[in-house]
């Protein structure tokens, strides 16, 4: 009897070690924690949900992935302390949590199911510290990355008995000072609530849900997006918010999918508005263009024309899209979307606002603009509107068909203008007209608002 019991837990251990060295040796590690059932207050809705859903996203991304729900105290730091072997010369490594959590006298605390917290003492004996959280990940060798969907209204405080009547509790979660090569994100900035949502998910994991996936989306335009979508699905109440220190080289937490067809770099002009100076200064870099697949609700795929902006001498990049417009209450048949990066230092300080896009027959040529409204979303996050009339859709789709050179005047934050000049090149013309080609097909077509059938 003795001898079979360990042997069971040889074999075990066994088990279990075999399965954490499959887990560190992928390189892409996540731990993700889902807390709904709490035992002294209401349940929350979306965790659970939430929780699965991106465990599930990262696996498709190609993350060993550990997923818990309802964790106790003694559950979540098992969890930490296991995946903080896993993690360990990991190339890259995620924690993503949804549930509550609480910040007291500027310290941040994630809530396991079985707190009570009936006094403020307890909250350090009965909560998991966010240090805990960045401990777990210490030992990654590249990229942190900690998303907490855990500012929501907590329901601890108002029953918390005070024991130090000096001791604050805020609002949310309290600000952090990253090191280098981590990314946090909050669901909402600090000091603020979120939303638990009144659908499957919450506003921000639908955001991540909705973006993390992308291929070619540098870490940078991806928490843009999922920022500009969050505060646009709560009406402006909500806005994530993200402390970094990341390394000057491009990130990417999604790969490319074997289908997507790769351009090479086609050509690229800066033009300056400088004080003293005519003409304008010219600053050259490239563009990459390529196609990508948008899968919508119903299951349909359409495509995405992406252009991949770099200007090294000025460190500026951008990811460019056009895309059909899939949102029925906004009036446009096609969405073309900016997300710039600029470096702390940027002369221009940012990219304050981005006019109508003019197509152009050869560089030189002065171009007719593109029949839209332009619109500022968030810093360095611009978005065109292509009108939705038919004569117009059809205008629109005839210039971006034909013209092999794109101008879009720019304006930074220090009121000085730009324009940047691209070249389409044999491999933008070949997206270009693929996109086009399924856009006006009978299999996508349009509706008489034009939008997506």
């Amino acid at each position: 009897m003795m001898r079979s019991a360990m042997i069971l837990i040889v074999g075990i251990c066994l088990l279990m070690f075999s399965s954490l060295s499959s887990f560190a040796s992928s390189g892409r590690v996540a731990l993700v924690i889902g807390n709904s059932a709490y035992k002294q207050v209401a349940a929350l809705q979306n965790p659970g949900n939430d929780a699965t859903a991106i465990g599930a996203a990262l696996q498709r991304m190609g993350f060993e992935v550990t997923v818990v729900h309802d964790a106790t105290k003694v559950e979540f730091d098992s969890a930490l302390s296991t995946f903080s072997d896993a993690a360990n010369g990991a190339d890259i490594a995620i924690v993503f949590y949804a549930g509550h959590g609480i910040e007291l006298e500027g310290t941040n605390y994630l809530i396991p199911t079985d707190a009570t917290l009936s006094t403020d003492a307890k909250v350090t004996f009965e909560t998991v510290t966010l240090d805990d959280v960045l401990d777990a990940v210490r030992g990654v060798k590249g990229l942190r990355v900690v998303l907490l969907d855990a500012c929501r209204e907590n329901p601890f405080v108002p029953k918390m008995k005070r024991n130090g009547a000096t001791r604050s509790i805020g609002r949310g979660l309290a600000r952090i000072e990253p090191t280098p090569n981590l990314l946090v994100s909050y669901s909402a900035e600090a000091g603020a609530i979120a939303d638990d949502g009144d659908s499957d998910h919450s506003p921000y994991t639908e955001g991540l849900l909705k973006f993390m996936e992308m291929p070619d989306l540098e870490v940078n335009f991806l928490f843009r997006r999922v920022s500009a979508y969050v505060r646009n699905k709560t009406d402006g109440r909500q806005t994530p918010f993200e402390y970094s220190r990341l390394p000057e080289n491009p990130i990417y937490l999604s790969s490319p999918p074997a289908t997507s067809l790769s351009a090479t770099n086609s050509r690229l002009f800066l033009y300056e508005e400088r004080i003293g100076a005519m003409p304008p200064t010219a600053v050259a870099g490239s563009v990459a263009w390529s196609i990508d697949m948008q899968t919508d609700a119903k299951g349909r795929s359409d495509p995405i024309v992406k252009g991949n902006v770099t200007v090294p001498e000025r460190n500026l990049s951008a990811l460019m899209t056009f895309r059909r417009n899939s949102d029925p209450s906004l009036p446009a048949s096609h969405l073309v979307e900016i997300v710039f990066s600029v470096p702390p230092n940027f002369e221009g300080g940012s990219i304050d606002s981005v006019q109508r896009i003019s197509m152009k027959r050869t560089e030189q040529d002065r171009g007719d603009a593109l029949i839209a409204v332009p619109a500022k979303i968030t810093d360095d996050f611009h978005m065109i509107a292509l009108n939705d009339y038919p004569d117009a859709r059809k205008a629109n789709l005839d210039l971006m068909a034909t013209r092999n050179w794109l101008d879009i005047p720019i304006t930074y934050r220090n009121g000085r203008r730009a324009l940047l000049t691209l070249e389409k090149g044999r491999d933008g013309e070949h997206v270009f007209s693929q996109a086009i080609q399924a856009w006006t097909s009978n299999a996508l077509a349009l509706t008489d608002d034009g939008n997506a059938q």
